[in-house]
Order: C-alpha cells, then sequence, then structure tokens
C-alpha cells in the first residue's frame, strides 16, 4: 500500500507539473511585461482528465486503506486533487481574463477565517512531513464575513503559502497572521525561507519573473503565481506588499476592504 501511495504521489505531482506548463506557453516579446499568455485547450482538457483521475485513485486507495496514517494520507492526496482540479480552473481563468484585463468575480458574502484555516489544512500534511511550523495566528474577535471572492482570493493567498512552502527550510515557520479593523481585513503571511534580493523585489510581482535565488533551488516554476495574486487583490480594491531580503526569509502584507454591503 505505501509503495502504491508514493507512486500515486509521484505520477500526480510529475504529470500535472508537465501538463500546466504544456497549457500555459508564453509568446515572443522583447521583455517579459510584454508576454502574452496562450492557452493550449486540448493540453487543458487532459489535465482535467488526469486529475480526474488521480481523484478516483485516491479514493479507492482511502477506501481500502485500514492504517489510520495510510488512510489519512489518502484523504489528504484526494481533497489535495478536489483542490487542485478547481485550483486550476481558477488559474488558467484568471490567466485568461486577466490578459484581457477583465477577469470575472463572483463577489459574496464570505468567511475568510474559514478560508484560511482551509487553507492551513491543505498544506499540514506537507508541513508535517518536513518539520515546518505552519500556524494561524488570529485575533481572539474573528473577522466579520464580507463580500470577496472566495475561490479567487483562496487562489491567491495559496500562491504565496505555497512559495513559502517550496522555499523554506525544513524545520522553517510559517505564519499567517488575521487581523482587522473597521475599514479593513488585514493578512500576513511570514516566512523564515530563502527570502529575495533586495534589488529583485522591485519585479517580484511582474508576470513570469522568478528571482535568481529561487531558479537555482527550484528549477521548475512559471512566475506566474505572485502576478496572478496581485491582479487578484487588486480587482477586490485591495493591495499586497512584500518585505524581503536574500536569506531572512519574507512577508507579504495583504489588505482588503472590510465590506459588509
Amino acid at each position: 500500500m505505501n509503495d502504491l501511495l508514493s507512486l500515486a504521489v509521484f505520477i500526480f505531482g510529475a504529470g500535472a507539473a508537465v501538463l500546466i506548463m504544456r497549457s500555459v506557453k508564453k509568446t515572443s516579446a522583447p521583455c517579459p511585461e510584454q508576454q502574452d499568455v496562450r492557452i493550449d485547450g486540448e493540453t487543458i482538457h487532459q489535465l482535467r482528465g488526469f486529475l480526474t483521475t488521480i481523484l478516483w485513485t485516491f479514493e479507492k486507495i482511502a477506501e481500502n486503506s485500514a492504517s489510520g496514517e495510510q488512510k489519512e494520507i489518502a484523504e489528504h492526496g484526494k481533497n489535495t486533487a478536489e483542490t487542485s482540479i478547481n485550483l486550476i480552473n481558477n488559474t488558467l481563468d484568471a490567466i485568461r481574463e486577466g490578459s484581457k484585463g477583465s477577469m470575472k468575480f463572483k463577489m459574496e458574502l464570505n468567511d475568510i477565517n474559514r478560508l484560511i484555516e482551509d487553507l492551513v489544512s491543505e498544506f499540514a500534511l506537507i508541513a508535517r512531513d518536513r518539520k515546518l511550523d505552519l500556524k494561524f495566528d488570529r485575533e481572539e474577535r474573528p473577522v466579520p464575513s464580507f463580500f470577496f471572492d472566495r475561490s479567487q482570493i483562496y487562489l491567491a493567498l495559496r500562491d504565496i503559502v505555497f512559495n513559502a512552502v517550496k522555499y523554506t527550510l525544513n524545520g522553517g515557520t510559517i505564519t499567517i497572521s488575521l487581523s482587522h479593523d473597521d475599514k479593513n481585513v488585514k493578512i500576513s503571511i511570514k516566512d523564515t525561507g530563502i527570502g529575495v534580493p533586495k534589488d529583485q523585489i522591485k519585479n517580484l510581482f511582474g508576470k513570469f519573473f522568478r528571482a535568481d535565488n529561487a531558479k537555482k533551488i527550484r528549477g521548475d516554476g512559471h512566475g506566474l503565481g505572485l502576478f496572478i495574486a496581485k491582479n487578484i487583490v487588486a480587482r477586490h480594491n485591495g493591495k499586497i506588499e512584500v518585505e524581503s531580503g536574500e536569506g531572512r526569509g519574507s512577508m507579504f502584507k495583504i489588505t482588503l476592504p472590510l465590506s459588509q454591503i
């Protein structure tokens, strides 16, 4: 069973990475800011089908796992596959609509406290495996529900947390903090990872940009996550800022208007 789980996880990660990179294509341009994104519809269809198969595989493993640990891993894989299908749909929509400057949002009254709890839960297993201290630090007084697009804000925050997990060494710390005042909701994501060279911070939210130290550690990556995150936050009339330095970790600060009407 452990071999089957390992194989499923390997296929899930490797296959998804290859297909998503095939589906997002950059056109030639003198500089990254002028590059456009082309979406390969056939590859997207393959990717969704691929993930649906992986989801089914994890469901079957969970059903047939007697061991508590095996069942927990399989359930986590199933939940991750479900989340990945939604995130891929949202990411591709964001890329497609963002290129046109007309991203579509479904503004509804949502609970940001629950959203961050779900986000922490998604990364809990990998954090535990890598001995990362992933924690959610919030005020005693919960943030009231307010209007935002849950799937898009989840995507934006997930991109930042994903980077924090990817570029924080084993044994490090990632803290998500949540607070609010009468006008705004404030979210910060702080890590003890590799950080960003000071002279490259200004480019961090640019389309296809990846810091030099990140490319040395991980060759994979498309440099679209933070670009998409910034656009999502901006379309919510919010703002996103970053404090960082190479070898000193990073802290992303997101501010969203506390709109309740």
